[in-house]
């Protein structure tokens, strides 16, 4: 992984996009002083994002659509961590729908997020112990306490 880190936000929804790249924004100074915000990217389709080291799935929990979202993502990141950021679904289930599941795990962050910095990683039978260790140290980078 590069050391100076990229982020992309897939988000349809133009409104929320702006709001969102605000509230990362005020989030980002708070925690860190940095202005990491010039380093993010919003895009309304996963079909346009740039390949990423790390991508987090956080649409409504409805299976299907978790499934299909992060089947889009495995097919746009040939090496990179795949995370859902669920808190209700099966990490296994969502595992067994990908062809890679090995780069597949968890990674939920509590609410609220800017309040709240503890990310809970969320492992299955078959994650790689290199996919837990890089999603740790994603995790130590951005100040959050872990719970696995």
């Amino acid at each position: 992984m590069s050391t100076t880190r990229e982020f992309t936000v897939v988000e349809t929804n133009a409104g929320r996009a702006s709001k969102l790249i605000g509230g990362i924004a005020a989030d980002v100074r708070a925690r860190t002083g940095g202005d990491a915000v010039k380093r993010l990217r919003v895009v309304g389709s996963i079909e346009v994002a740039p390949e990423s080291d790390l991508i987090v799935e956080a649409v409504p929990e409805i299976p299907e659509l978790k499934t299909r979202v992060l089947a889009a993502a495995e097919r746009l990141s040939a090496s990179g961590i795949l995370a859902s950021n669920t808190s209700s679904l099966s990490a296994v289930s969502l595992a067994d729908a990908l062809e890679q599941p090995e780069r597949f795990l968890g990674m939920h962050f509590f609410q609220p997020v800017p309040d709240t910095v503890l990310t809970e990683l969320i492992l299955h039978g078959g994650v790689s112990d290199e996919t837990v260790a890089a999603a740790q140290r994603w995790t130590e980078e951005l100040g959050a306490p872990l719970s696995r």
